[in-house]
């Protein structure tokens, strides 16, 4: 199997009217550290982000309106592109940006959302490469959101040893 990375970005219209993206320069720095872990090539961050202008030029008319709270989720993935098995790096890599428009997230639930606590399987934990986005981390959490959205949750938060919040599967929280 080849290796891959992935990360995502927001592209977003501000109340301005201006076209910004979140958080590019870190997402970026992230790709290439993957990059390195991986033995993948690196890529110019600068390119990336003409691609990018050129992208939200393009797509500017599809841009949800601010008041909305929508965007265009882009979906950023750099992988080997060499059709043979290889037990060394080769140094060449595809990197695509694939983007599509999204609303508010948790649409109709601002107040709250509800969460269920998985204990028993672990995302980017024990073993994985959990410091680098590596489409092989995410292949544990399908069967454990699969059963969260069956129970009618939002979103699935991680604990290792019962105690040890890990990560929050979609969303951002803050301790108070």
């Amino acid at each position: 199997m080849a290796s891959r990375i992935l990360d995502d970005m927001k592209l977003y219209k501000g109340i301005d009217g201006l076209i910004r993206t979140y958080r590019k320069d870190y997402k970026c720095k992230s790709l290439n550290h993957g990059a390195n872990e991986l033995t993948l090539p690196n890529f110019d961050c600068e390119v990336l982000n003409q691609c990018l202008c050129k992208f939200a030029h393009h797509y500017a008319c599809q841009l949800p309106e601010p008041e909305t709270n929508g965007s265009i989720y882009l979906r950023i993935n750099m992988f080997e592109d060499i059709n043979t098995l290889a037990l060394f790096p080769l140094g060449e890599a595809t990197l695509s940006v694939i983007g599509s428009v999204v609303g508010p997230y948790y649409y109709g639930t601002r107040k709250s959302i509800k969460v269920r606590v998985e204990t028993k399987r672990m995302k980017n934990f024990d073993g994985s490469l959990a410091y680098v986005k590596s489409s092989s981390n995410f292949a544990a959490a399908h069967v454990p959101e699969m059963v969260s959205l069956k129970m009618r949750y939002d979103t699935t938060l991680w604990l290792y040893n019962n105690l040890y919040i890990t990560e929050l599967t979609s969303g951002k929280f803050s301790w108070l």
